[in-house]
């Protein structure tokens, strides 16, 4: 015997059990989350966690008791219920561009704050720099991932070394506010740039074409011709740098360099360049490099500061003076080369106002062509575009969070 309507137990398969309106047995009432000590049906399922109604950037878990609720967490984006292979509900993150970093946010990173605040070099062919690891790439360089809790290069000048791309990648704010130098220097690449070769190398009396990119490069002169318009970085394609002028005697193309937050902001109020090196000079001189590609991708992005990827100038002929490397301004092109006797000047590198100049004939090197800078963040959230100088232009677009 039992009294009639008492709460018994909860059974094993989530139900609860009550005595019968005679006291002389027992019925189950289902219950579709399954039930609590109360002696009722709970309303939620514990320990599972949901967006709250009324708070789109907090998340709360179901509490032990089937009933109430308690906070998990604020979120810096929003809160986004249940992903297909995420089955509850949880802060959104934002995923990296490029196929083979798209899950570098899933998990937090193991490695502490970076904090620069003094001149250093981070060579990309040092285990230790790529915190992250390496990944290969089926058509590109090598990255290294620099993955860290956050980044702040608050001030001095960071020069990045090494033939792998760099993608650093953050869990929250990223700062940049001092110099980020990815560019090519002379004939030689930026990290990740230089895979690929554009424009038609100097030879006899006919200066090397000037690496094209964003746009064509600049003509040799006497006739070599500037190489064309390149492939528009896509998010899902390889990340790699700019193109690099002919050899023998053509500037090195501009760096591959990628600063994601996963879960906070993007800030750049100093300076990062990825810039195409100078042509050398020579009888027939070499064409300039191109300028690299700069990604930059979070919930929020705020750019204040100088974003380049210009192209380098091309060398002068018979043997006069290198070719610049990619400037440091939108209006004001990479100066060509000086001719010596005989020759002709080389071409000014492209920048945001500056279109890629020929080589004067003969043998003066083409102009390289500018890259491209990039900013991707989600729809809930337009980027703060205001910097002091940007070349070239910014290419805005959007990704999911997940």
């Amino acid at each position: 015997m039992c009294e009639p309507g008492a709460f018994l137990e909860c059974t094993a398969a989530g139900r609860v059990r009550r005595c019968n309106p005679a006291g002389d047995g027992t019925y189950e009432v289902p219950c579709e989350q399954g039930c609590n000590t109360a002696g009722s049906c709970n309303t939620c399922a514990p320990g599972v966690a949901r967006c709250r109604p009324d708070a789109l950037d907090e998340v709360e878990r179901c509490a032990a008791d089937g009933v109430s609720f308690e906070p998990v967490a604020t979120c810096t984006t929003l809160c986004l219920s249940q992903l297909d292979d995420q089955p509850h509900a949880h802060c959104a993150y934002f995923q990296p561009p490029y196929e083979v970093l798209a899950r570098d946010c899933d998990a937090l990173a193991t490695a502490g704050p970076l904090t620069v605040s003094a001149d250093t070099t981070l060579d990309g062919g040092v285990a230790s720099t790529c915190t992250g690891g390496v990944r290969p790439q089926i058509d590109g360089p090598e990255i290294c991932v620099v993955r860290q809790s956050s980044i702040a290069i608050a001030a001095g000048r960071v020069e990045l070394a090494g033939a792998r791309a760099f993608a650093f990648i953050a869990d929250g704010d990223i700062t940049i506010g001092g110099a980020i130098d990815g560019s090519g220097d002379g004939p030689l690449d930026g990290p990740g740039g230089g895979t690929r070769v554009s424009g038609t190398p100097p030879a006899g009396a006919i200066g090397g074409g000037g690496a094209g990119f964003r746009t064509g490069g600049g003509d040799g002169g006497g006739g070599g011709a500037g190489g064309s318009v390149g492939a528009v970085p896509g998010f899902l394609g390889a990340l790699r740098g700019g193109y690099r002028a002919a050899s023998p005697a053509g500037g090195g193309g501009g760096g591959a360099l990628m600063f994601v937050s996963c879960r906070g902001a993007v800030s750049i109020d100093g300076r990062i360049d990825v810039g195409g090196g100078g042509g050398a000079p020579g009888a027939s001189a070499g064409g300039g490099g191109s300028g690299g590609v700069l990604v930059i991708a979070a919930h929020e992005v705020a750019i204040t500061g100088q974003v380049f990827a210009n192209g380098g100038g091309g060398g002068g002929g018979s043997t006069g003076q290198g070719g610049a490397d990619g400037s440091l301004s939108s209006a004001r092109g990479a100066a060509g080369g000086a001719s010596g006797p005989g020759g002709g000047d080389g071409g000014a590198g492209g920048a945001r106002l500056v279109a890629p100049g020929n080589g004067a004939a003969p043998g003066g090197g083409g102009g390289g062509a500018t890259g491209f800078v990039l900013v991707y963040t989600d729809a809930s959230a337009p980027p703060v575009l205001a910097p002091s100088d940007a070349s070239p232009a910014i290419t805005v677009g959007r990704l999911p969070l997940r």
